[in-house]
């Protein structure tokens, strides 16, 4: 009854509109997590527990596989206008160079294009390929998720204190361990990109934002539109630099716990439509589709109920996902589970609101600041 009532203060802020848009947001793409199902057990047997999160159990870096059984779900649903579902793939361009940074006796670090982390995995060699066939389709669109999904900072100290845990998962090319395993002293965990513990952070943020989306440019042949932090913490005073690089959307929790250095500073509200002094319109995601993380909320009934709960209060559906539902290279049980469902969602998202309408990111930003 408390979440319900939430959802429907939250519903009635911000802008509004009588159309019935759906939008599918997806984090994680292209960033590198359990590299293997024998690196798991190799991760496991070295005492690492990877039981604690469904990341740790089942994602992996697409794979060939995963993306076209994923495009084949999208290509069966089309809308009233004849636009087919578009998923907006929430990208991270780059991974650590492991090698390097080993060869390096972890001085210094060293990153890798995505594309580059894919000719090191098997069945990934199409992954690429199949990035600009969505694009020119309209129904896999990047979006910028940061340059990695890695605070390198917090990692490169942890490797040069000689922390045993990080050392051991940096041998099986594996960083997300979970913060309860991590050295006493660490007390954060590895994976919040853009997270600060220090105002000295802000300076490598700033240039790693810059890198990153000149990385988008290169990799996509456009511009990234929206930008949504790994975690969705970031400390606000990167927001100028997100706007120069030609960032519109920032993606933010309702509830935001705004970060500066070792600090949080504030907690705010946020709604669809907001703008921050840059003139930057945040978007607020507020349905859920996550069947793996076993929650009802997150269930295609859950998730159906939230979007009925958007079209009511007059605001778009903005559907937030995971890639770790759709990969199989741990688990293919899992793969197979997160399409059948995502499959049934998109079948009863048309047959509820016949006149549904599936758009990317960008269009929303056009819509929300012509209309």
């Amino acid at each position: 009854m408390v979440k319900q009532l939430l959802n429907t203060f939250y519903n009635s802020l911000g802008w509004k509109t009588k159309r019935k848009l759906v939008l599918i947001l997806s984090d994680d793409w292209g960033s590198i997590r359990v590299p293997s199902k024998e690196a798991r057990a190799k991760l496991i047997a070295s005492g690492i527990n990877m039981e604690t999160n469904r990341f740790n159990k089942y994602d992996s870096l697409e794979s060939n596989t995963d993306v076209e059984n994923l495009f084949e779900v999208l290509l069966h649903h089309k809308d009233g206008n004849g636009n087919h579902p578009v998923f907006t793939a929430l990208t991270n361009v780059a991974n650590p160079d492991f090698n390097k940074i080993n060869n390096n006796d972890f001085n210094a670090y060293f990153y890798e294009p995505f594309t580059e982390s894919l000719k090191k995995y098997p069945n990934c060699d199409k992954v690429y390929g199949y990035y600009k066939s969505g694009i020119e389709n309209k129904i896999f669109m990047p979006e910028f998720h940061g340059r990695e999904h890695l605070n390198v900072n917090r990692w490169m100290k942890a490797l040069q204190n000689d922390s045993k845990i990080t050392r051991l998962g940096f041998e099986n090319a594996f960083y997300m361990i979970d913060t309860r395993q991590l050295d006493f002293e660490l007390g954060k965990s590895f994976g919040p990109a853009f997270d600060t513990d220090a105002d000295d952070d802000i300076i490598n943020h700033k240039e790693i934002v810059r890198e990153g989306l000149d990385l988008f440019q290169d990799l996509f042949e456009y511009r990234a539109t929206l930008f949504t932090a790994p975690s969705q913490i970031y400390d606000e005073r990167i927001e100028s630099t997100l706007k120069e690089c030609g960032i519109a959307f920032l993606d933010v929790p309702r509830l935001e716990k705004k970060v500066r250095g070792n600090m949080l500073t504030k907690t705010k509200i946020n709604y669809i439509g907001k703008t921050n002094k840059y003139g930057q319109n945040y978007l607020i995601r507020n349905a859920a589709f996550e069947p793996n993380l076993e929650e009802s909320y997150a269930t295609v009934d859950g998730c159906l109920h939230s979007i009925a709960l958007a079209f009511q209060h007059n605001k778009p559906a903005i559907i937030s996902n995971h890639r770790t539902v759709f990969t199989g290279s741990i688990d293919p049980m899992n793969r197979e589970k997160g399409l059948k469902d995502f499959d049934a969602l998109l079948s009863q998202i048309l047959k509820k609101w016949p006149d549904a309408e599936f758009i990317t990111v960008a269009e929303l930003y056009n819509l929300m600041n012509v209309s």
